[in-house]
């Protein structure tokens, strides 16, 4: 399993705020032990830092993903939107065409009344 892009960019930004304790370690300017606490509460920090990035994106595109479908039925129903590569051509039927569903009634919704359905 690789790494994600979010883990890449966290150990580089580590990495590259670990070379400033290095050069002054190479040149004496630090003892062993003052550049030991320094990488700890560096590598601390780099690890907060990602796991709040982390936190941050997760909910923030978990938001948008629970949105979606919200703004693309809001879109079809106002009549916008540009017409995609398909245009005009007819359009297959969704599951509502094919089983006679009411115009108000998207998977969504079916999903929502079947869990209903069942806490009866």
């Amino acid at each position: 399993m690789s790494p994600g892009p979010l883990r890449r960019i966290t150990a580089t930004v580590g990495l590259l705020a670990m070379a400033p304790i290095a050069v002054m370690l190479l040149t004496s300017a630090l003892t062993p032990q003052e550049a030991a606490i320094r990488a700890i509460v560096l590598v601390l920090a780099v690890v907060l830092v990602g796991n709040l990035v982390r936190i941050i994106l997760t909910q923030l595109l978990y938001r948008v993903e629970r949105d979606l479908p919200d703004l693309a039925e809001d879109a079809s129903a106002a009549g916008g939107g540009a017409p995609g590569p398909g245009a005009g051509r007819a359009a297959p039927a969704t599951g509502a065409q094919q089983h006679g569903a009411a115009g108000g009634d998207t998977p969504r919704r079916r999903a929502e009344d079947q869990v209903d359905a069942g806490r009866r």
